[in-house]
């Protein structure tokens, strides 16, 4: 798909919403300003009740391309590629309830950063009544930052203030943003955010995810796929 746009100088751009989303624009912003310090580790999760019936494609295993976490779970991975690096390493873990679905209705994945972080994603496709839809933490050598109920910022040593402080965001919706930035690219002729090249990264690493699963190994990325 990458060279096939290429050969025919169109705009590729692969649908990572989240990216997009004000509140982990505004993440994403706050650690590169500095405001917790050095990233140390974050984890990310999601939880939903994924219950499809019979015959539904989302059950077999080759055509959803795996389980919970190559599906849903590319787009935490992917986010908290974006926010806080490439990845060297990758392992997983998967929980199985074949009536539910072939692959993992729940899974773990457990990163190891360049950059010398760490963090997690977990995904729970059997979640009947979670708290809340998808979490976002991450923690710094001077602060720290959580979205449950909004963006807030701990980071007293900086900002004099004590506790969680939640940041003020604009109100505008992920996939809205997804599609007029997609659509700008095209006409200031530009590349994507979440073009091809800079996504398949994030593909590797859901790769490496099944792979570690299935060999219960750890399974480390070469500097072209991190």
């Amino acid at each position: 798909m990458i060279g096939a746009a290429e050969k025919n100088d169109v705009k590729l751009m692969c649908a990572f919403c989240e990216r997009y989303d004000p509140q982990y624009v505004k993440i994403k912003e706050l650690v590169e300003n500095g405001a917790i310090g050095q990233v140390i580790c974050a984890r990310a999760d999601h939880n939903q009740n994924v219950n499809t019936p019979e015959g539904h494609w989302i059950r077999k295993k080759a055509r959803l391309g795996g389980g919970a976490v190559f599906s849903a779970g590319c787009h935490r991975i992917d986010l908290l590629r974006w926010i806080v690096g490439e990845v060297a390493a990758v392992s997983c873990f998967g929980a199985f309830w074949p009536e539910r679905m072939e692959g993992e209705v729940a899974g773990t994945v457990s990163l190891q950063y360049a950059n010398g972080a760490i963090g997690t994603m977990m995904i729970n496709w059997m979640a009947r009544r979670a708290p809340w839809y998808e979490g976002f933490w991450i923690y710094g050598t001077e602060g720290s930052e959580h979205n449950l109920g909004g963006v807030y910022l701990d980071s007293a040593e900086k900002t004099g203030e004590n506790g969680y402080v939640k940041q003020e965001i604009e109100s505008r919706h992920a996939f809205t943003e997804e599609i007029r930035h997609f659509g700008q690219c095209i006409n200031e002729n530009r590349e994507p955010l979440t073009s091809g090249k800079n996504v398949r990264h994030s593909l590797h690493i859901c790769l490496a995810a099944n792979q570690s699963m299935e060999t219960q190994s750890v399974v480390k990325l070469s500097s072209s796929e991190s």
